[in-house]
């Protein structure tokens, strides 16, 4: 038979066992917060460098083929190979994917690591953007080209537009579809 004391000992063994999982728990899911806010700083980075590498890839598709009838290209395919060269010109050694890229958001025919395209009245490609809704951790320290960003409420205001080009407004026809990235 146990005496009142090895209850009560027993007890503060209990509680003081409840007492360190609850420690432990709160302590792992600070960690895990953490790291997660830190996987979406390095899709943030990788959002940037390839947003900008196709708006680059796409300025100078531009500048090469200004006298063209498409001085922009119609595919992301055509900053690989540009097809109105007569020398093999390429302007991206890959398409990169979107990190952000969110599959249940644009629906089942989407593939993945699709870019949303930004066309011209023409139909020709003159940027891309994210279709992450996810506001962005990221709200300074843009470079010049991306000070715009600093008020976006979404990855999808990111928008990586080539300088001369002109948008057509978000909602129109030729804008807003989506291209497979690789």
């Amino acid at each position: 038979m146990r005496t009142g004391s090895a209850l009560a000992q027993a007890g503060y063994t209990y509680f003081g066992l409840l007492l360190a999982i609850t420690v432990a728990s709160l302590t792992l899911s600070a960690g895990a917060s953490l790291l997660g806010n830190e996987v979406r700083r390095d899709k943030e980075r990788d959002l940037m460098f390839a947003g900008d590498a196709i708006r680059r890839a796409i300025e100078h598709y531009h500048l090469k083929n200004q006298g063209s009838p498409e001085p922009f290209p119609k595919r992301l395919e055509a900053l690989l190979r540009d097809p109105q060269q007569a020398t093999v010109q390429r302007y991206l050694r890959k398409i990169y994917r979107d990190p952000m890229h969110e599959p249940d958001l644009i629906g089942s025919q989407a593939m993945s690591g699709s870019w949303i395209l930004i066309h011209d009245a023409n139909g020709q490609i003159v940027g891309v953007h994210s279709n992450s809704q996810r506001e962005p951790l990221r709200k300074d320290g843009f470079p010049a080209d991306y000070v715009a960003f600093r008020q976006a409420r979404s990855y999808a205001d990111w928008k990586f537009v080539a300088v001369g080009g002109a948008p057509v407004a978000q909602g129109a026809s030729g804008s807003g579809s989506m291209e497979g990235a690789r």
